[in-house]
């Protein structure tokens, strides 16, 4: 097996950094979220990922149930034209989704002032302002909220029909 640092290669670090890099000193809060899902632990998987669960968000505009400022219901153009980045890691990592862009309507509501630090700006370099707004995924069950936020989630698998998942939130000390 490889070590810690060679199985989380570019992709793995790099959604680490998504968290660590929120603030100068970061610490966990007290407590774990902890709750329990009626379903495998891949089905829990993979339905984080934007990869998989895009079409649902799609299907929430056209519906009308999920809007943001820029779209009125039924408007998926704005969303669909965003260009996207994808990373993939050599041991399933994945990080994607639509770039930070003002197109993007993720982009406008969520805290993006981290990408303003001198040290995220080293970790990420020149990608640091088109980085997606979407979740990056270190295979096979850990999952970090989108850039600008700072909570971890962990699927763990209870039995062949039941996942519970783990969460934890980091803030600036």
């Amino acid at each position: 097996a490889p070590n810690f640092l060679e199985y989380l290669g570019d992709v793995g670090r790099m959604s680490i950094d998504m968290v660590a890099e929120k603030g100068e000193e970061i610490v966990c809060l007290g407590g774990v979220q902890k709750y329990l899902i009626p379903c495998n632990w891949k089905f829990a998987i993979d339905n984080v990922w934007n990869f998989y669960h895009g079409l649902t968000h799609q299907s929430a505009l056209q519906a009308g149930w999920q809007r943001s400022p820029q779209r009125k219901a039924g408007d998926i153009t704005s969303q669909i034209r965003v260009p996207t980045m994808n990373f993939l890691g050599e041991y399933g990592h994945a990080y994607g989704g639509p770039e930070n862009r003002e197109t993007n309507a993720l982009s406008t509501i969520r805290y993006q002032g981290w990408r303003e630090r001198p040290e995220a700006k080293r970790a990420f370099g020149p990608l640091i302002d088109r980085l997606p707004t979407s979740h990056p995924h270190v295979f096979p069950n850990f999952w970090v909220t989108s850039p600008g936020l700072a909570q971890v989630s962990l699927r763990l698998p209870k039995d062949a029909g039941h996942t519970e998942i783990w969460w934890f939130t980091f803030v600036d000390k």
